[in-house]
């Protein structure tokens, strides 16, 4: 194959026949060699081949993935061509196509509907298919072949996967554990895009190898070019070639073609591009146009568009290899010929071949589009039918193609009807902002407020570009657009629901107090007007700051919220199933809580509603943090993170998430530095309920770290923050016992014993009795810094009979203090016994800061078994010791009658103390100690 392939971007398929030679790539040859011929290791591995376009990525690729097939490996390929980035499932369907008879009849039944749902392989009726079971079916597939042997995942120009595709692979990958898969995909550079779309930095411990192409030499890209040219170049004409193209192979072969001769300075790969499609015949130009401008290019669509005979239209570009043609789909063998083929028309030949897409269209959403798009005068009928597709798109998810027909709707309104051109064109704001286009949004809204008469579209348009800005961290001008429209209305509904966003936006800022006054009067216009799904969300709205007060009375408010409006189907804006849910997670009801974010979240994901996404991510990875499912909460965090990059929204919420992930991980001086950094952020913000989130996460890391006394004044700022904003809720009332725990231990006792005066104070909710343990932890660490250790044992020993498993690093925490007592008294075999309790809990959890500290504590306990690397305890040891002679942790389980989870957890802590990362590394590791 060939390193100057103009088709560097387009699936195998569809491709022309390669030539089978690749020159001038030894060293990245052997690279790619070496990592395809190490054994299978204990998890995903992934090669990422960087570079430009043309630069030779997908002629490596194909031969990584011919290497696999010869070693009898399972590959599963894609190679997407830009234009199918539209296509759903496009990458998946190329990924499962080859095994997909073999292996369907191993897939649960839900998962196999929604995999032929998605792949096309079945009628699967007017609703999408359901991600979830989708992601959950290639997931099993790659696992049941990777239980048979090698799997290697092979994607070609990563960066064109279709969004579904992407979602399910990051979903797999993300939960690939022990089976042997490897990951090979290839990246363009000069995009601008993603880089890193899969997120494989966000998987804790995948090794990554990254290779980078850079420029052929001189003597590389004679012999390739002389193979596709079929003779060589004068040394001049090379040298001249070579220079002008930065050694890119496919930019050199453009230039060759053009000339042998360099007589003036080349243009861009673009220009060359355009250069290339008028060389073409007309018609054949004109059919590229239509092709180009296509969603699914195929012969019978140009065949409905009005081109007679396709095939010998598009001849004469088959020959000189800018087409391809396979089973009646047509694609371009660059994307850069696409942009070309349009690019090389004027706007009156583009809306020509609009016009004759529109007649040719097969749906009524791609005929709207088309006819929108072919002409330039106001035109009610065609804005109709454009509304009509934008309702259509937005209820398959499709918000941003939603958006966008809005607008273009919005634009063929004829001027005399400014009450529908304005509501349409709020309506497709409100898409681009559930779609995460803030910017397109913003600008919308604002023209609604600047450009529009005084009417009630510019009141609406006031509130929702308040809500922007409000989201996007200016609130003050959220405030003032909100106060300007509630002076511009007598609509009673409106009035309820400007005042809802004044109490969000005052939860946040002013406190409290501000806060449940804006809710009430958003509850009592609401009934005044009788609008029971504006009522439904405000007495939401006083059910969230009511629980952050601590009052019961939420309860009684979100029960009738929810009555009124219990469903999924309007999510965003604080809908009363999004609080129900946060109001379960600041009572500590784990269980219930996870069940309604991971609603919210699925249905989020299916509409395309990117804020209720973020928004449900972000508590459901505080929920799995307090849960003690570290890895979730990774996962999560990343989808928070992502969402923040692509839309600026929860900059400094996102940013707090990240501190108390890495926190928990046991990172602490990179969790440190983002504290503080966050802390400064939101206080320069006002945004002061997450001010206070985030002095609660630095205390719990000083006190991980093990500097009490900066964690005790930490945690005491907090306190008195809480106390000036009203805030009394369980992560106030925890922080709260951390404070009195860390003070009593940094020998600060006045200040220990206000800490747990002000939690004895509130109640407790009865989902929250956990929260017991911990205060029996604080005020046993009271008890023995005032000398009395024998009942702060007692104290501990009493509250580990009747402990609460839901916060599982508290209850490590609760079995690291008692074996530290119990190691004082010299009781060290009740001491060992505790701490490697807690060493366990530790573990499992990742919580990798606390497994450390009491790892030193159980060290410091004579008379512990050693390893043969004078390192590990008998139980460690024998699971290591079945785990060299290549025993999995199942087989390993079975041998010494201990769960699966056990195993596991045990031999990360192996891994962990011999600082090894493989079952092959711990291999050598005992063969070097023996």
């Amino acid at each position: 194959m060939s390193e100057v392939d103009a088709s560097d971007t387009v699936p195998e398929s569809v491709r022309m026949p390669e030539p089978q030679v690749v020159v001038g790539r030894d060293d990245e040859i052997e690279t790619i060699s070496a990592f395809l011929a190490r054994a299978p290791a204990d998890g995903l591995t992934a090669l990422v081949l960087e570079g430009e376009a043309g630069i030779g990525k997908t002629a490596l690729w194909h031969g990584a993935v011919e290497q696999a097939r010869r070693a009898g490996e399972t590959v599963l390929a894609s190679a997407l061509a830009r234009g199918e980035a539209q296509l759903s499932f496009a990458a998946l369907a190329d990924l499962v196509e080859s095994v997909w008879p073999a292996i369907v009849d191993e897939l649960a039944v839900p998962q196999r509907a929604a995999l032929e749902h998605a792949l096309a392989l079945r009628e699967g009726g007017s609703s999408p298919p359901d991600e979830r079971a989708v992601a959950f079916g290639f997931l099993g597939i790659v696992r049941a072949l990777a239980g048979a042997g090698q799997v290697t995942i092979a994607i070609d120009d990563v960066q064109w996967l279709d969004h579904s595709s992407l979602a399910m692979l990051r979903y797999a990958l993300r939960r690939l554990r022990a089976e042997p898969v490897r990951l090979i995909v290839t990246r363009r550079l000069e995009d601008g895009g993603d880089p890193d779309p899969l997120r494989l930095a966000r998987i804790d411990g995948l090794p990554v190898e990254r290779l980078t192409l850079g420029p052929l030499t001189l003597g590389a890209l004679h012999r390739a070019l002389r193979e596709r040219l079929g003779h060589p170049l004068t040394r001049p004409a090379l040298s001249r070639i070579h220079t002008a193209s930065h050694g890119n192979p496919l930019h050199a072969l453009e230039l060759a073609r053009e000339t042998e001769t360099i007589r003036a300075e080349p243009g861009s790969l673009a220009a060359l591009m355009r250069g290339r499609v008028l060389e073409l015949p007309l018609e054949s130009q004109k059919a590229m146009l239509l092709t180009a401008l296509s969603a699914d290019p195929s012969i019978a669509m140009l065949q409905r568009a009005g081109v007679a005979s396709p095939k010998t239209d598009l001849a004469a570009a088959i020959d000189a290899n800018v087409l391809t043609i396979d089973a009646g789909a047509v694609r371009f063998s660059h994307p850069l010929l696409a942009s070309a083929a349009v690019e090389v028309f004027d706007e009156v030949d583009r809306r020509w071949a609009h016009a004759a897409l529109a007649d040719g269209a097969e749906s009524d959403e791609e005929r709207a589009r088309h006819l929108g798009r072919a002409t330039t005068t106001p035109d009610e009928a065609i804005a109709a039918a454009l509304e009509s597709a934008a309702v259509v798109a937005r209820q398959r998810g499709a918000l941003a193609v939603s958006a966008q027909l809005l607008v273009e709707s919005a634009e063929l309104t004829p001027v005399v009807d400014d009450d529908r051109r304005g509501r349409r064109l709020l309506d497709a704001g409100h898409s681009c902002f559930a779609a995460g286009d803030i910017d397109k949004a913003r600008s919308l809204f604002q023209t609604l407020v600047t450009a529009f008469p005084e009417s009630a579209i510019r009141v609406e348009a006031r509130w929702r570009l308040g809500t922007v800005l409000d989201e996007t961290g200016d609130v003050a001008g959220a405030i003032r657009l909100w106060q300007e429209a509630l002076a511009a209305t007598d609509d009673r509904r409106l009035t309820s629901i400007i005042e809802r966003g004044l109490t969000y936006s005052t939860m946040y800022t002013e406190g409290l107090d501000a806060a449940a006054r804006h809710a009430e009067a958003a509850v009592t216009s609401a009934e005044s007007c009788g609008d029971s799904g504006a009522l439904a969300f405000a007495l939401a709205a006083s059910a969230i700051v009511a629980v952050l007060q601590g009052s019961p009375d939420y309860e009684a408010l979100l029960e009738r919220a929810l009555r009124l409006d219990s469903g999924l189907d309007v999510l965003g804006e604080w809908c009363p199933v999004e609080v129900s849910a946060e109001c379960g997670r600041l009572t500590g009801e784990i269980v219930r809580t996870r069940t309604l974010y991971e609603a919210v979240l699925s249905r989020a994901a299916e509409t395309g509603e990117t804020g209720s996404e973020q928004w449900a991510a972000f508590g459901l990875t505080s929920t799995e943090l307090l849960a003690g499912r570290l890895g979730r909460a990774r996962e999560l965090l990343g989808t928070v993170l992502d969402l923040t990059d692509q839309t600026g929204l929860m900059q400094i919420p996102g940013a707090g998430l990240a501190v108390n992930v890495a926190a928990h991980a046991g990172d602490l001086d990179e969790a440190r530095t983002l504290a503080r950094e966050t802390i400064a952020n939101a206080r320069d913000a006002h945004e002061h309920m997450y001010e206070l989130n985030l002095l609660h996460g630095l205390g719990f890391i000083e006190a991980s770290a093990g500097d009490h006394t900066a964690a005790a004044a930490t945690y005491e700022l907090a306190r008195s923050l809480a106390a000036t904003h009203g805030v009394r809720n369980i992560a106030v009332q925890r922080a709260a016992l951390h404070e009195a725990e860390s003070a009593a231990t940094a020998g600060l006792a006045d200040q220990a014993a206000l800490a747990l005066a002000s939690f004895d104070r509130e109640p407790v909710p009865p989902a929250a009795r956990w929260l017991d343990g911990v205060r029996s932890r604080a005020v046993a660490t009271i008890t023995a810094r005032s000398g009395d250790e024998r009942d702060a044992r007692a104290i501990l020993t009493g509250a580990l009979e009747h402990a609460d498993p839901g916060a599982p690093l508290e209850l490590g925490r609760t079995h690291l203090l008692r074996g530290v007592l119990l190691r004082r008294a010299r009781e060290h075999s009740a001491a060992r016994a505790s701490l490697e309790s807690a060493i366990t809990i530790f573990d499992e959890i990742g919580a990798r800061a606390w497994a450390a500290t009491a790892t030193t504590e159980l060290e410091r306990i004579p008379g512990r078994t050693r390893g043969p690397a004078d390192e590990l305890t008998d139980a460690e040891q024998r699971i290591a010791d079945l785990v060299v002679t290549g025993r999995s942790n199942k087989e390993v389980a079975a041998a010494l009658h201990l769960s699966v989870k056990t195993v596991e957890v045990t031999l990360t802590r192996v891994y962990r103390k011999l600082g090894v990362r493989s079952r092959g590394e711990l291999a050598a590791r005992f063969a070097q100690a023996r």
